[in-house]
């Protein structure tokens, strides 16, 4: 049975799951808008120190303002359940993208490009980002 409700965010559907967590399109009745939820799994592996880095990520995300980073809106738990809310990015992964169209040189070179100034943003103030993929 899917979840209706994480704290005040109203699940609508299912968007992705990895080991640590699970992405849902959810929306945020009190700002009137969509967001994209990850929660991290009860299993997830580590416990209550994968809890413990969960909000701490969430935090340090939360500081990036670059163009080429999602926001953060918010995020927070219980004993259950922990969430980051961030913007909702309607559209496709680098890796669908890629499936239906060949880039060229140029535009593989933006993407580096704009993958790698977000990444030196992050850098610059200390955040390290382990986990880029296409998908």
């Amino acid at each position: 049975m899917m979840i209706k409700h994480i704290g005040r965010f109203q699940i609508r559907q299912l968007l992705g799951a990895g080991a640590f967590g699970t992405v849902y399109l959810a929306e945020d009745p009190v700002l009137d808008r969509q967001v994209a939820l990850k929660v991290l799994r009860n299993d997830a592996p580590g416990g209550t120190k994968a809890r413990v880095r969960f909000l701490r990520e969430a935090k340090a995300t939360a500081r990036l303002h670059h163009p080429n980073i999602v926001p953060v809106f918010d995020a927070g738990g219980d004993a259950e359940v922990y969430y980051l809310a961030s913007e909702y990015i309607h559209g496709r992964t680098l890796e669908d993208e890629l499936q239906h169209h060949k880039l060229d040189w140029d535009g593989a070179a933006e993407v580096c490009r704009r993958l790698a100034d977000a990444r030196a943003y992050a850098h610059r103030l200390g955040i390290v980002q382990r986990d880029v993929k296409a998908s």
